[in-house]
């Protein structure tokens, strides 16, 4: 895990439409970026923040970009599960 993102990279892949995870105190916190806003999600939070207060919050994270996105649900796949099932 050494190829880490800072945060100024980390904001250009947020922009670009990545996601990314950072381990905090050992917690997995997902991020990604909706309307200019940061969406942060873990076990114990979900949260909305400014760009502003993200740069200020996890300046000194290190960030990973998010390969398999398993917190979101494919739309082929499911699109794909319910019209088995009718």
């Amino acid at each position: 895990m050494d190829n880490y993102l800072d945060i100024n990279k980390a904001l250009t892949y947020l922009k670009a439409g990545y996601h990314l995870y950072s381990l905090n105190d050992k917690e997995k916190v997902t991020f990604y970026l909706k309307n200019n806003t940061v969406i942060i999600s873990s076990n114990n939070v979900n949260s909305k923040i400014s760009v502003y207060d993200f740069k200020a919050l996890y300046l000194n994270s290190h960030f990973y970009i998010l390969e398999n996105n398993e917190e979101e649900v494919d739309l082929l796949k499911d699109k794909e599960y319910y019209s088995w099932r009718q």
